[in-house]
Order: C-alpha cells, then sequence, then structure tokens
C-alpha cells in the first residue's frame, strides 16, 4: 500500500473501462479510441491526459512526502477517471456507424519508411514544378492574370 492509499484510507483504483483494465499508455489509450465514437475521441484525450497529469503530480507529491496534497491529487485523478469511463461508456460503437470501418483482429499501423516519405516529398515537387512550367507556357485565361 501506498504513501497515498494509507492516507486516505482506502485503496485506490481507477475506474474499470468497461469492465477491463484501463490502459496505462497512450498507445494503449488510442487503441481503445478504436472502440469510441470519433465525436468524443479530443474529450477523451484531454481527459485521459489531464487523468495521467493528476497521477504524477500525486506520485511526485508522495515522494516528497507531502501526503495531503498526494491525496487531492489522487483523488482529482480518480475524479477524472470517472468522468472519462462516462464519457466513454456512453458513446461505445455497439453496432456499425456508417463511414467507420470495422475493426478487424489483424489491425496494425501502417508504418512507412524514411525512404518512402522522401519520395513522397520528392514526387509532390517534382509535381508542383511541373505545374509552373505549365503555368509559364500556357496563354494566361482570359479575366487571369
Amino acid at each position: 500500500m501506498s504513501h497515498i492509499q494509507a492516507h486516505i484510507g482506502r485503496l485506490i483504483t481507477r475506474p474499470a473501462l468497461f469492465d477491463r483494465p484501463a490502459p496505462q499508455t497512450r498507445s494503449g489509450f488510442e487503441q481503445l479510441l478504436t472502440e469510441i465514437h470519433p465525436r468524443v475521441h479530443a474529450k477523451a484525450r484531454e481527459l485521459f491526459v489531464n487523468m495521467q497529469g493528476c497521477h504524477n503530480q500525486a506520485g511526485i507529491c508522495d515522494g516528497y512526502r507531502d501526503y495531503d496534497d498526494a491525496r487531492i491529487w489522487s483523488a482529482n485523478a480518480f475524479r477524472i477517471g470517472e468522468q472519462l469511463d462516462e464519457l466513454l461508456s456512453a458513446n461505445l460503437i455497439r453496432d456499425s456507424v456508417p463511414g467507420i470501418l470495422e475493426k478487424t483482429l489483424d489491425c496494425r499501423p501502417v508504418t512507412t519508411s524514411a525512404i518512402e516519405e522522401i519520395d513522397r516529398a520528392r514526387l509532390h515537387d517534382w509535381c508542383w514544378r511541373m505545374v509552373d512550367v505549365l503555368r509559364a507556357v500556357a496563354p494566361p485565361a482570359q479575366g487571369r492574370a
């Protein structure tokens, strides 16, 4: 039991999102958001970051043996976690939503190599140079300079 838990008299638990452990990392939280309606993603991210910040502050205060502040920060983190749980639970995608692809088991983020990014940038620059060349050789349309 940590000092924070000892001073408030109960074990601190984070709210369980959908009866499963709350994500501990940003990438875990982003994975969880794939099951949540997109219109609340920004608010959910804000609450998650605030909750993590409060947990971090509680840990810092606990390290300095400032148990009263640690308890306050920890309680705030718990309240924010409850708000986040309510928001996510209310916006869980239960049925298919038009325009949102169904989640598949083999879902991985697409990664591109640095070489592909450089090639894409070079192609983009080349295309715009060609547009400039065509504008230079084509007579201006009437009404435009």
